[in-house]
């Protein structure tokens, strides 16, 4: 029996949120360090839906913030893979998150994908402005989202074989 993908969305929210163990994550092709996602949401909720998400991407790792503040100093000495970042947070918003983040010199050229409840297109030229590459409207759709998610990843790889060459 097939469970519909929305049935197993909320399955692997659940396992999340009673911290049931996840596999280990992947380590990039180097060696070197993890290849991390980064998730920047004040509402802990929405970090639990978009890691159940991120998991058909694969066992990379991911690493939450409910604070901007607090993930801009993660930021400092990481390089993310990815970020996923709220647009309206209480502390400072994703756009001048995605500010802050573009002036360190690991994280200038990081893909960033916005997710709010407003209506996506009200924030679209301030995303595009910041380099934003995508923005999905709350609650996220997972089709959507996963086509978002593999385009930006595999611009991303792309990308980095092309500069190893």
């Amino acid at each position: 029996m097939r469970i519909p993908s929305n049935h197993m969305l909320c399955l692997r929210v659940l396992a999340l949120a009673i911290g049931l163990p996840r596999p280990p994550v992947e380590r990039d092709k180097s060696g070197a360090g993890l290849m991390q996602i980064l998730i920047v949401d004040d509402t802990h909720a929405d970090i639990l839906v978009a890691s159940a998400l991120l998991e058909p991407f694969g066992r990379r790792g991911t690493v939450a913030f409910e604070d901007p503040i607090t993930a801009l100093t993660w930021c400092a000495s990481n390089q993310p893979l990815l970020v996923l970042t709220d647009f309206k947070m209480a502390r400072l918003n994703g756009i001048d998150f995605v500010r802050y983040m573009r002036a360190m010199p690991t994280c200038r050229h990081v893909p960033v994908i916005m997710m709010t409840v407003e209506e996506p297109q009200a924030v679209a030229q301030l995303a595009h402005d910041v380099g934003i590459a995508a923005v999905l409207g709350k609650p996220l759709d997972a089709d959507l989202f996963a086509t978002q998610v593999g385009a930006v990843l595999a611009a991303r790889s792309a990308a980095t074989v092309t500069a190893l060459h």
